[in-house]
């Protein structure tokens, strides 16, 4: 007999589209299962280059995944903003070389196909004056460093990562080399992960995140209800200003949606006592964690489906006359790379012809249907990037 403890199924779908019920375990078994795990992925050594470096056969957002749930400190040597400078409101940095720190989550940007790691960054120094006029200083504040590039492309602004062992389990080295800590990554997100677009626990990820985001409305607006009802003063965040130059560069935007999905039910307004407050702060926290963590998943197939199954056979400039099938010189109409189950389905993409965008859908099961788009928009960079 299956333990359902242990998997995530069609009646959990039902869990999902119910405001009154809890999603956290639905949400975190989704995890346990399809997220990144060093013990099934089996990691080695694929080959040494000429320099001696041995270069492993795992992408590093799987390598990454344990550190940050060790909450591993990194010091990253050198690093240079892909964004324009900014400063924030009584906070400096000692020095942009070594920023270290604690690994707090791995995050991916919903728009374009850029991942990084957020650092409670121990170069940064922050100055607070009291209400009695005294300065306190706190060391750390959290900081993102981009390692996938707004391209889809490794960030150069970056080239080494050290991992320092505290909090680190030694098994997770020795499952690798014993040079783990000079390894080389011959790619952000492994090729091989495109198939999981059209499977299951994708389609339930993304519905577990339209149902999250709808609740942490709800959350935010509570907490915002009860710190003034309570007479509570929100927490002050420093201000924080751009101070160096832009440009725009054209980038490959994708999303993805699952269709035929409606939330019903209300969630329970929480009573105006502190105690109330006290939980209703720990669950928006608790829920936005989720919330990540799915999104870098879900963001992750996306990356690799659009690289590996739809970029495959195609230069990237010719992709929308591709997909859309549009008549000129050189371009054949397209479809996406289909795994051997969906074939055998019979199932295919229908596409759907916009100005400018591209859209397909397919059906799922239990009356849903996956639809996506792409399109190419503008990004803000450092002019000198």
């Amino acid at each position: 007999m299956s333990d359902d403890r242990k998997t995530v199924t069609w009646k959990d779908l039902e869990i999902l589209k119910d405001r009154t019920q809890d999603v956290r375990p639905v949400c975190t078994r989704l995890l346990d299962i399809w997220g990144y795990d060093l013990d099934k992925r089996k990691p080695g050594i694929a080959f040494v280059d000429a320099d001696g470096i041995p270069v492993t056969d795992l992408d590093l957002a799987a390598f990454m995944t344990p550190l940050v749930e060790n909450r591993t400190v990194i010091n990253v040597p050198k690093y240079k903003s892909r964004r324009a400078a900014t400063v924030k409101e009584g906070q400096f940095t000692t020095s942009k070389d070594n920023r270290h720190g604690r690994l707090s989550g791995l995050t991916s940007k919903q728009g374009s196909f850029s991942f990084g790691i957020r650092i409670e960054d121990m170069n940064v120094i922050q100055m607070k004056t009291g209400d009695d006029g005294t300065t306190e200083t706190e060391i750390g504040d959290y900081r993102v460093l981009l390692l996938q590039d707004v391209t889809g492309e490794w960030y150069e602004g970056w080239s080494t990562i050290d991992i320092l062992p505290t909090g680190l389990p030694k098994e997770i080295f020795q499952k690798l080399s014993a040079a783990a800590n000079a390894l080389k990554f011959p790619y952000f997100i492994h090729p091989n992960r495109w198939p999981s677009f059209y499977g299951k626990y994708y389609a339930f990820a993304k519905v577990a995140i339209t149902r999250l985001e709808d609740q942490m409305k709800f959350m935010r607006a509570e907490v915002k209800r009860l710190q003034k009802e309570l007479e509570i003063p929100p927490k002050k965040w420093p201000k924080s200003t751009t101070v160096g130059e832009s440009k725009s560069i054209k980038v490959w935007a994708f999303e993805a949606f699952i269709d035929g999905v409606e939330l019903h039910g209300e969630y329970t307004p929480y009573e105006t006592t502190h105690e109330a407050y006290e939980k209703a702060y720990t669950l928006k926290g608790r829920l936005n964690g989720l919330l990540e963590q799915l999104r870098f998943l879900t963001r992750a197939t996306e990356y690799s489906f659009w690289r590996h199954a739809v970029c495959i056979n195609i230069d990237e400039d010719q992709v929308l006359e591709w997909l859309k099938g549009e008549d000129k010189p050189g371009v054949v109409a397209g479809s996406p790379r289909l795994p051997s189950w969906v074939v055998s389905e019979g199932k295919k993409w229908e596409h759907i012809k916009i100005k400018k965008t591209h859209f397909a859908r397919m059906p799922l099961k239990n009356d849903l249907s996956i639809r996506w788009r792409v399109w190419q928009k503008s990004e803000k960079v450092a002019k000198d990037s």
